[in-house]
């Protein structure tokens, strides 16, 4: 049964956090239908929620503070009113009954209600809309076709890659379900189009090129090398390792527990003696919450991608990201004959389909194995 309590300053301020991904929901004594869902971060949104046509419908007014809880109050009994009376009304965004939700509007709508508790790529996300679709910031959402959007991704397939395509096209019509669901738009131009095929990359660290890498490593600032050698032995995804932080390594268990990756759970990672000895020695030396703090130590490092340039340059090496890194551990883990799932577990898949690149390179034990037998055969085969 839902509870209803009377919407003060106090006592939404004192509301408990859920734990994990689930949102309490309260409703509001005075107005009905108005309610406020809490998430795990403490985050309050004030939605309406009512049968339309026999389906319950839930439409976002805005997140406490930013609006009051008697604009949230008004503004729920105007979404009523038009419920009631058949009248399209949208949500707090809108500054007048006769503006046109933009493009920018709904996905900012998205990124900040939903996104940036739950994405840990929501800063890379916003630069994904701003490199690709700047131009559709202001252009009303109800205008855009899917004729437009098939050509706006053709356009940036062409320039930027397939991937890239894929990329916006996941972004924007995860923006637009979204709003679909909170009543905000009632058609999403983005859905049913199918991503391009992408060849899986395949770059590791070499074992040829691994002497001089590392040896090139050793001359670099400390800040970088420690990453570098984190994001190895780790093989989590850069920006995992980049936000890593103190409270979520457990040096007595030897684990390092992200608590949201790419597929929106926890993943704890097995820390080897490696790691938990470079571990151990910035934390003798620790300022802060972040493993590998920016500068100034208020936030973590961001992507050092000029020093990574600078790393390869000295090394010599040629074509390798900052990405690859992870690829590396999998590919030697494959090497050395271990199994998709368990190179699948220690990179955080969900699925082995993800791992199956790694396939081939576990072949290499086979072929060693079948040369042994024919060389034995050879030697048998000439002995008298």
């Amino acid at each position: 049964m839902a509870t209803r309590i009377n919407f003060t300053k106090k006592k939404l301020e004192e509301l408990p956090r859920p734990t994990g991904s689930t949102r309490d929901v309260y409703y509001d004594e005075h107005v009905n239908n108005l309610l406020v869902r809490v998430s795990s971060n403490g985050a309050l949104n004030f939605y309406v929620r009512r049968k339309i046509g026999g389906v319950s419908k839930r439409v976002l007014l805005g997140r406490y503070p930013e609006i009051s809880i008697e604009q949230a109050r008004k503004k729920a009994g105007d979404v009523l009113h038009g419920i009631a009376n058949n009248i399209a009304i949208s949500p707090s965004v809108r500054t007048s009954k006769n503006k046109e939700l933009t493009v920018f509007e709904l996905f900012d709508l998205y990124m900040e209600s939903y996104a940036k508790d739950r994405c840990v790529r929501y800063n890379d996300m916003r630069k994904d809309f701003d490199r690709y679709i700047p131009d559709w910031r202001k252009k009303p959402h109800s205008t855009i076709t899917r004729v437009e959007v098939q050509q706006r991704l053709n356009k940036v397939r062409q320039k930027n890659g397939p991937a890239a395509a894929n990329h916006l096209l996941i972004l924007m019509r995860a923006a637009m379900n979204w709003n679909l669901k909170n009543g905000t738009i009632t058609e999403n131009p983005w859905a049913g189009i199918k991503q391009n095929k992408v060849q899986a990359r395949e770059r590791f660290l070499r074992p040829d090129e691994m002497s001089r890498f590392f040896q090139t490593l050793q001359t670099q600032d400390e800040l970088i090398r420690d990453y570098v050698l984190l994001s190895l032995y780790t093989g989590a995804r850069r920006s995992n390792v980049l936000a890593m932080r103190w409270d979520e390594i457990d040096f007595e268990l030897a684990l390092w527990r992200i608590p949201l990756t790419k597929n929106k759970e926890s993943h704890f990672v097995p820390l080897t003696s490696s790691a938990i000895e470079l571990l151990k020695r910035r934390f003798a030396q620790k300022t802060g919450p972040w493993v590998l703090p920016g500068k100034g130590g208020s936030h973590h490092l961001v992507e050092p991608k000029r020093p990574w340039h600078k790393l390869l340059n000295e090394a010599g090496i040629e074509d390798l990201r900052l990405h690859d890194l992870r690829r590396t551990l999998a590919s030697y883990m494959a090497m050395d004959n271990q199994s998709l799932p368990i190179i699948a577990r220690a990179l955080g898949h969900k699925s082995i389909a993800s791992t199956q690149i790694y396939s081939r390179l576990s072949n290499d034990p086979v072929r060693k194995a079948m040369e042994s037998a024919q060389d034995e055969i050879k030697r048998l085969s000439t002995s008298q």
